[in-house]
């Protein structure tokens, strides 16, 4: 039995030395490839931080860039000049106004002299 029992040791020794050199080549393969990916990992983080710095960088020179405040104060320009652009761009509605201002005026003048000349009279 004992002779029996040395055989199926050696047997089961034999396999499974077979099979612990593939589990060892196994986790020499997958611990490289962790590395590989460790590696990678690390050098994507690196990179992802040095972009976001550069955002932050960028975004505090666009809130410091006085082109905002050149915006602002275009935009409030066209408001306040609204109406000399829109008769500028229409000339024409500039001189019919300017027309009827003066026969409106001719006409006040006109009927303040009559009235004065009849009471004169």
């Amino acid at each position: 039995m004992s002779q029996e029992k040395n055989y199926q040791d050696e047997y089961f020794e034999e396999k499974f030395k077979g099979v612990e050199s593939q589990i060892q080549g196994v986790k020499d393969y997958f611990g490289q490839k962790l590395e590989q990916i460790h590696y990678q990992t690390t050098k994507t983080n690196g990179s992802v931080a040095e972009q976001e710095r550069r955002l932050d960088d960028l975004e505090r020179h666009i809130d410091r860039c006085p082109i905002n405040h050149v915006k602002d104060d275009m935009d409030t320009l066209k408001r306040e000049t609204r109406a000399v652009r829109f008769f500028s761009q229409n000339p024409g509605i500039m001189k019919n106004a300017v027309i009827g201002s003066v026969v409106i005026s001719l006409i006040a003048l006109a009927t303040t002299v009559f009235t004065v000349l009849s009471y004169a009279t």
